[in-house]
């Protein structure tokens, strides 16, 4: 697993993350958005916590790496003891992310929030794609100094051809 691994840091593989990304503006993002950053206020707000990974990013990103960690299936029989899934959601569940985010911002008329929305689903299912390279190259520090009772090397290696067998399907397609 650790000779295949050496991949992540190739000019080629930087070169097929280049190919991956959607277009369009960067700007300000959370990047570490999952279950435990999100908080729900009692007025029903929704605020997001731990800002320490935000910078400048696809914001398609922060919606696609919400979903990214809910394909994580622990408590297997066999080792690793867990893999990495294809996920149980579908664009209906990332519309409504979507929807709720277009719901607090302004458009001239219909047709823009339409695009907007289009767009959006179209390059969260480009970043998710993304989520699990960066999960991958996130796993090789934490092998060697573990924070989690984790099988780092393999859930890197999981990772890392979960995003090469979605690149390669998007290139195709592209």
């Amino acid at each position: 697993m650790c000779e295949e691994l050496r991949a992540i840091y190739s000019d080629e593989t930087r070169d097929r993350v280049r190919q991956c990304l959607p277009a369009g503006t960067l700007s300000f993002c959370h990047n570490d958005t999952y279950h435990g950053n999100i908080m729900k206020l009692d007025d029903g707000r929704i605020k997001l916590v731990d800002f320490e990974f935000s910078c400048l990013n696809h914001k398609a990103y922060d919606f696609a790496s919400l979903f990214a960690e809910t394909v994580m299936r622990h408590g297997l029989s066999d080792y690793p003891y867990f893999e990495i899934a294809e996920p149980e959601f579908g664009d209906h569940e990332l519309g409504m992310l979507i929807d709720y985010y277009l719901d607090n911002t302004e458009f001239d008329n219909a047709e823009q929030r339409t695009a907007e929305f289009e767009k959006l689903l179209a390059d969260s299912r480009q970043m998710l794609i993304m989520s699990d390279y960066k999960y991958a190259m996130a796993a090789l520090p934490l092998a060697l100094n573990p924070i989690q009772k984790i099988r780092f090397i393999p859930y890197a290696y999981q990772r890392f051809h979960k995003f090469l067998r979605a690149s390669d399907r998007l290139l195709q397609i592209t």
